[in-house]
């Protein structure tokens, strides 16, 4: 949440309270005397929040106390003990405080030995939902852990363009596992243009997609939550390219299997390329026939059909549509989280393939110092089939210049890693990139053009 200056002030004063404690080092080693401890991240359940936290060091004797401060007075915390014993590095600890509104609170765990106590930087938690697009809206929200949420549904993606005028919500599909039904959302509302949803508190990862209709029952605009415990940029990778590039695929919840459940895990989501939402074996319902034109409003109105004709797309009057993706910036129709893009194609420049498996290829960059991870992904064919491969193909943003129905993509096996084009009517998976440029706020995207 945004911090207000009458918030600011009680930090300050917070602070103020505080006594002044210096993290002094060892003599040739890099532990400080007083304990070091992280924040982790809360899990809320009703009415109750529990707060979590790692020691990262014991610093220079041992710990002899431990807990957290919390309240809603950030001036004026409550302090828990939970626990006077020792605790070592790397272990966590947690407590759980009932909660009866939908205050904000404030929080910060520490620890205590002989040489002084942590201090660490306030953290909040509240019952209330948590807004996912307010730093920025997109198709695609991205949560850690469960609990209330909610994310504005009156625009187009990353878009300022309207939804149009909804009037109910829906949850088209979802699933915990690529291979097997289960449901991840317990209840969802369409409430002052926002859809405000709620995770199950007994799961820990999988993947939906949520719509709004319009009075005569057709889908507005569709978005895909993805639910997995990783933070995208703590695990991002930095290739020597200067690219940053999440460690795994949209929609994956593992960065790399082994054995063939956990492969189709970390293969994440597939998409028809330019088009913003997943498809998956699940999930894909039907394709589209015959040699007649598809259209954005297609696929938008029908996420979860297999567009055999994307090929030949068309705005309706003969002018192919450009644009979709970009490598320029980040599209209306871009299906990653906000702050990441659809890969351009040059982000695999100077990579190389350092080892593999049968279920994926360890690419290196740095003179081997750095991986990453890219497992083999099914994908969807031109004609609708379903395949699974020892192979794995990686949409990218950019078009062929003659073949405009021909994006490139990153396609990798046991011994080759290269880029090539592949028709826009497949689907592959996609990795996101860090998106640096601007965003696409104030209109559509023109057919017959990539502006």
């Amino acid at each position: 949440p945004k911090i207000d200056d009458e918030f600011q002030k009680k930090v300050d004063d917070l602070k103020a309270m505080m006594p002044e404690t210096e993290i002094v080092f060892t003599s040739g080693g890099r532990d400080p005397h007083i304990p070091t401890v992280k924040a982790g991240r809360v899990s809320r359940s009703n009415g109750s929040v529990t707060m979590n936290a790692t020691v990262v060091s014991k610093g220079k004797s041992e710990i002899v106390e431990y807990g957290f401060y919390y309240g809603k007075d950030a001036a004026s915390l409550e302090k828990v003990v939970v626990d006077q014993s020792s605790i070592n590095s790397g272990e966590s600890f947690s407590h759980s405080v009932d909660v009866e509104d939908l205050d904000m609170y404030y929080w910060y765990p520490y620890a205590v030995n002989a040489q002084g106590e942590t201090r660490c930087e306030i953290n909040e938690f509240t019952l209330a939902y948590e807004d996912l697009s307010q730093t920025g809206t997109a198709n695609c929200y991205l949560i850690q852990t469960p609990g209330k949420y909610k994310f504005n549904a009156s625009v187009k993606g990353n878009s300022l363009m309207s939804v149009g005028n909804p009037v109910e919500v829906v949850v088209v599909w979802e699933f915990n596992n690529p291979t097997e039904w289960g449901s991840l959302i317990s209840s969802v509302e369409l409430k002052d243009g926002y859809v405000e949803f709620e995770i199950r508190e007994d799961v820990s990862y999988g993947n939906a997609l949520i719509a709004v209709k319009d009075s005569q029952g057709t889908i507005l605009w569709s978005w895909h939550i993805w639910l997995c415990d990783f933070d995208p940029d703590a695990s991002a990778h930095r290739y020597s390219n200067g690219t940053v590039m999440m460690d795994r695929n949209i929609g994956a919840t593992l960065n790399r299997g082994s054995d063939r459940d956990e492969m189709l895990r970390a293969s994440g989501m597939l998409y028809q390329w330019g088009r913003k939402d997943p498809m998956s074996q699940l999930v894909t319902t039907g394709y589209r026939p015959g040699y007649s034109y598809s259209t954005i409003e297609m696929a938008s109105s029908e996420p979860t059909v297999f567009a055999a004709n994307w090929t030949w797309l068309d705005d309706g009057t003969g002018n192919y549509v450009r644009g979709l993706w970009s490598a320029e910036k980040k599209t209306m129709y871009d299906p990653c989280p906000s702050g990441w893009k659809v890969a351009d194609s040059d982000s695999w420049d100077g990579l190389w393939i350092n080892s593999s498996d049968e279920y994926g290829v360890t690419v290196a960059y740095d003179d081997n110092e750095h991986t990453a991870n890219y497992p083999y992904t099914p994908a969807y064919s031109i004609d609708f089939s379903y395949i699974e491969k020892e192979s794995g193909i990686v949409w990218s943003t950019e078009l062929s210049e003659d073949d405009l129905w021909m994006p490139y993509a990153l396609s990798y096996w046991s011994g080759s890693l290269d880029v090539n084009m592949h028709y826009n009517a497949e689907a592959f998976a996609v990795r996101c990139m860090k998106d640096v440029g601007f965003v696409v706020t104030t209109s559509d995207v023109k057919p017959g053009t990539d502006k």
